[in-house]
Parts: C-alpha cells; sequence; structure tokens
C-alpha cells in the first residue's frame, strides 16, 4: 500500500484515509505549523515550550536573599512542573553573549544607563523573543523593561529596598542626575507594562512608593504580596570554625546581627540602643554583628563604647551559611534597626532556628508580628524597647516566632503562593 507523507512531522499515513492519532501531552495539540506552542526538527519534536519561564539577571548562588536567591528557591520547591504547567527557570548565565559597537555603548553611558541594567533588560528581551508563546515571572527591573519591550507577559516580583535609585543611594553608590533619571525611566516603564507587580511584603510595597520619585499607588496593577520563605535547615560541619566562635560563652546570653552595614539595615541604631538594655542587664551578654558596608567605621565606634557588659563581636560579611546558621542556633535574641525593610531572608532564617524577634516597626517587619512575638524597637524610645525585652521569657518568645514560621512563611505556603501565580499567569493568558 503506498505512503503518502502524514500532516504530523515525522509520521506517515497510509492512502486508505486512516486518520492518524493525535499525540497530546497537556493541554497542546502537537502540529507542525507556524503558530504551535511546540519545536521540531526534521525527525519530530524536540521540546515542550513552557508554559511559564521563571527568571532574573542574577547569579544562582543558592538559597539567598534577593532576585537570585527567591529564584532559586522558587526552582528548588515548585520544580519543573505546577500542576499540568511546564516551568523553566533562567538565571544570569542563561544570557547569551552580544557585543555593542563602542559608539552605541558610550551613548547609551552618558545617558545615564547603567551597564547592568541594560545588560538586564537585554536578558529580558532575549528570553523574551525564545519564549514567544509562555507566560514570565521575573525578579528584577531591568529584565521585567526588556520583557516588556519584546511585548509579554510577565508578572514582576521586586525585591529591592525602595526605588532603584534611592537604593543605589543609600548603599553608598553617587548618582548624577541623569543617572537617577536613567533608573526612573527604566522603572517606571517595568513597573507599568507589568501584568501585576508584587513584594516580598505589603510593608514593602509602601516603602516602594515613599521612596519612587515616578510611580505613585495607581500606576501599576499591585498583584499583593507574595511572602518570601527559607529552605529547611540542614545540619551541616563547619570545616573550619573561627578562633571567635569557639570562645563565646556558653552559659551566657547571645544577641546576634546580620545584615548590610547601611542605612536601609539600621544596625547602627541597634547600637545605639545597646547602650541603653547594657546599663539595664544584670548579666553579661555577647553580640555578634555580621555585616559588611559603608557604616563600618559608624557602628565600630559605638561599639566601642557599649557598658562593659555587652561584649560586641564584629565579623566582616560575607561568611558562610553554615557559620550564620549556628549562630542562630545558639543566640536568644535576633536584633535589627531597619530604616526601611522588605521582608527579609535574615529575619526569616531566625524565626526558623527559634530565635526572639527585636525589630523596628517599619515596612515589612510589621507583618512578622501575627501573635505577638516581636519587640519592638524604637530608636527614639529606647527606654521602652528595653523594658519590653526585660520583662519578657526570651525562649517562649523564640519557640513562638518558630511556630508562626512553619504555620505562615514555610516552604510550603511558598509552593502553594508561586503555584496559584503560575495559573493565574497562563489562564489570563489563554
Amino acid at each position: 500500500m503506498a505512503e503518502k507523507k502524514s500532516p504530523f512531522i515525522g509520521q506517515t499515513t497510509s492512502t486508505n484515509n486512516t486518520t492518524p492519532s493525535l499525540i497530546r501531552i497537556g493541554r497542546h495539540k502537537m502540529a507542525g505549523t507556524k503558530t504551535s506552542k511546540w519545536s521540531f526538527s526534521k525527525s519530530g519534536p524536540l521540546a515542550v515550550v513552557p508554559d511559564v519561564v521563571c527568571l532574573t539577571y542574577r547569579p544562582d548562588k543558592g538559597a539567598t536573599g534577593g532576585p537570585g536567591g527567591v529564584l532559586h528557591l522558587t526552582k528548588m520547591l515548585l520544580g519543573p512542573r505546577v500542576d499540568d504547567l511546564k516551568v523553566v527557570y533562567h538565571f544570569k548565565d542563561s544570557a547569551q553573549p552580544f557585543g555593542i559597537p563602542g559608539p552605541i555603548k558610550k551613548a547609551i553611558n552618558r545617558l545615564g544607563f547603567w551597564p547592568d541594567m541594560m545588560e538586564a533588560a537585554r536578558f529580558g528581551f532575549q528570553m523574551g523573543w525564545q519564549y514567544r508563546h509562555s507566560s514570565f515571572i521575573t525578579h528584577d527591573a531591568g529584565t521585567a523593561c526588556g520583557l516588556a519591550l519584546a511585548r509579554r507577559r510577565y508578572a514582576l516580583v521586586y525585591h529591592q529596598q525602595g526605588a532603584l535609585a534611592s537604593e543605589k543611594l543609600g548603599q553608598g553608590k553617587k548618582l548624577n542626575a541623569r543617572e537617577i533619571q536613567a533608573l526612573n525611566l527604566v522603572e517606571a516603564y517595568a513597573f507599568k507594562q507589568a501584568h501585576t507587580v508584587h513584594f516580598p511584603s505589603n510593608g514593602a510595597y509602601r516603602s516602594f512608593l515613599d521612596s519612587s520619585e515616578t510611580l505613585r499607588n495607581g500606576d501599576f496593577n499591585y498583584g499583593g504580596p507574595l511572602y518570601n520563605t527559607v529552605p529547611p535547615v540542614i545540619e551541616t560541619e563547619i570545616s573550619e570554625s573561627p578562633p571567635w566562635m569557639a570562645q563565646l560563652p556558653s552559659g551566657q546570653p547571645l544577641f546576634l546581627s546580620v545584615g548590610a552595614f547601611t542605612w536601609e539595615k539600621g544596625v547602627d541604631q541597634v547600637a545605639s540602643f545597646m547602650h541603653t538594655l547594657g546599663a539595664k542587664l544584670n548579666s553579661p551578654v555577647t553580640w555578634v554583628l555580621v555585616g559588611n558596608g559603608p557604616f563600618w567605621d559608624k557602628i565600630e565606634q559605638r561599639c566601642r563604647s557599649l557598658p562593659e557588659n555587652i561584649t560586641p563581636i564584629m565579623v566582616p560579611g560575607p561568611v558562610p551559611h553554615a557559620l550564620i546558621g549556628k549562630l542562630m542556633q545558639r543566640a536568644d535574641l535576633f536584633f535589627m534597626g531597619h530604616r526601611r525593610s522588605i521582608f527579609d531572608f535574615t529575619t526569616l532564617e531566625a524565626m526558623q532556628a527559634g530565635c526572639g524577634l527585636v525589630l523596628s516597626p517599619v515596612g515589612g517587619n510589621l507583618e512578622f508580628d501575627l501573635r505577638k512575638n516581636v519587640i519592638w524597637l524604637y530608636p527614639e524610645d529606647p527606654e521602652r524597647s528595653a523594658q519590653k525585652i526585660l520583662q519578657t521569657d526570651w525562649h517562649l518568645l523564640g519557640q513562638r516566632n518558630q511556630r508562626l514560621f512553619f504555620d505562615r512563611f514555610s516552604p510550603k505556603v511558598f509552593k502553594e503562593t508561586y503555584s496559584d501565580l503560575c495559573h493565574t499567569l497562563h489562564q489570563e493568558a489563554d
């Protein structure tokens, strides 16, 4: 019996008009047309085009904070499939090298556009062009800008400490007027073109609006908070403990602060508060500060004048994550005096480890306090905060935080919320 080429690539059919069966995976047909959601070679289909692409122009450094860390967690917890949806993940190393002619690069620099922001936008455009039939979840404004230029549907999950220009200035970077204007332009375009914009907390959303020069409430579609999480604790041995770690007194209370030494993180405010608290404590305390940044000298100066019963140990960051985990397991109280807070990764780690929380009542910090599990640090009223610390059972406070973490901010809850976002984007794209 003669055979003729089937319209379904890689199949043949006989001349007796027997209709070949359609091969279905999920909800899409395999068809060799230009509008197909499938990639083909001469021998048949190569790969299914993903329903959702999650990406950021950041390296994959594991489960840390920020865009790269949250995408790493998303990949680890959601995996390649969310129910019937296929999901893929792309970090900075997926970007294809592309040479920009010297005159164009010079013109971009003169306009004030930061090279890393332009590279992120190019990466987003590249991914948008590659996955023309997919929806996207992106974790940085530069990549979102590229997706907008490619006219793709995307949700932006924004993890920065306030608006782009405000955050860079807070980190001690110097920006001229053109650079600020360029950052504001990228930010406004990425936000306004997004299907939805999400923040790690409602407080982070409010902090962003307070710091943005170009965007106001209603200028973009706020889709609500997507709370972060941290992975389950895995006991790992530290290859070589630093000398100061071995010298920590075993019978003394231990306080801990972990974060960049910047205006936003406010560790300098904790150092000022320790003067008041130290004067009221009857027992000696060790306070470990892990971090680095432009406020190092200011914090060190304040630590030198602390009362004798508080021993500060300043540890330049970054340090191995296993070491942070060990410190949190030993610490009684975790202190941060944020001036601006989104929903800090390290605070979640402290909750999971069973630390009591002492935080400034700003931004996303307010959303940690769901069961009177946070002692508020009031920089303008240190006596009030110190008195509350003295009246509180630190061990019970830590237990309360640990229970709350598993109820409201666990990996299970994180997986459910991001799965819902994947389904929403996919359904509304149809």
